[in-house]
């Protein structure tokens, strides 16, 4: 189960870099006060902040079934350096699940700006049902120097650095960036390190902590 929150400023415009998160809590009850990091979902110039959140722990299943349209929302942040605009024009993205969050406000961010980059996107789920936000990853698809491919494990296999290098290229003069559980993380940056990548081309953010 996942859906996304829409959050108006009262103030000023919330500052932020595409990728980063921030804590957030509501006035609601006991539980929802307690603050929780979430991965900003939409792009800087957005008037409005959006957090895509997945129903996976007794915190996000309380929110889900307790937050109300109209609800006071009190942020703290924005926090991290998961950045695409510090790589070269070459890149590579991957996410799994909901580490999907931080290449939603990367794919907005992109939308409407000419091409700077070459950007091979990966987004893997465990079954087709759990592929979120499809129409927007489509819809940047469709400009010059980005693709996606969709996998799904139940139906492709588990993703692996040989299955994306048979898909595009070498990567090793690519700037990589990984979202997803820290296990996935850690294997992906391994396998690419052994191929010749440099840790330095390697970016991720350990969003394991939700």
């Amino acid at each position: 189960m996942g859906e996304h929150q829409w959050l108006r400023p009262q103030g000023r415009h919330l500052n932020h870099r595409a990728g980063q998160f921030l804590y957030v809590h509501f006035d609601v009850d006991k539980t929802l006060r307690e603050p929780h990091p979430f991965t900003i979902s939409s792009a800087p110039h957005e008037q409005d902040v959006r957090l895509s959140i997945k129903s996976s722990g007794d915190w996000t299943q309380h929110l889900h079934e307790h937050l109300a349209s109209g609800a006071r929302a009190f942020v703290d942040g924005p926090y991290g350096e998961f950045n695409y605009k510090t790589g070269g024009p070459r890149q590579l993205w991957i996410a799994a699940g909901i580490g999907l969050t931080p290449f939603l406000s990367w794919i907005r961010d992109l939308q409407g700006d000419a091409p700077k980059h070459e950007i091979e996107f990966f987004y893997t789920t465990t079954v087709a049902e759990e592929a979120l936000f499809l129409d927007e990853i489509r819809l940047v698809a469709a400009r010059p120097g980005f693709r996606a491919h969709i996998l799904h494990t139940s139906r492709d296999g588990r993703l692996s650095v040989d299955k994306i290098v048979e898909a595009t290229d070498d990567p090793s003069d690519r700037d990589i960036y990984i979202c997803g559980p820290i296990a996935m993380v850690e294997a992906f940056r391994n396998a690419f390190m052994a191929r010749g990548v440099p840790r330095s081309r390697i970016h991720y953010e350990e969003f394991n902590f939700r």
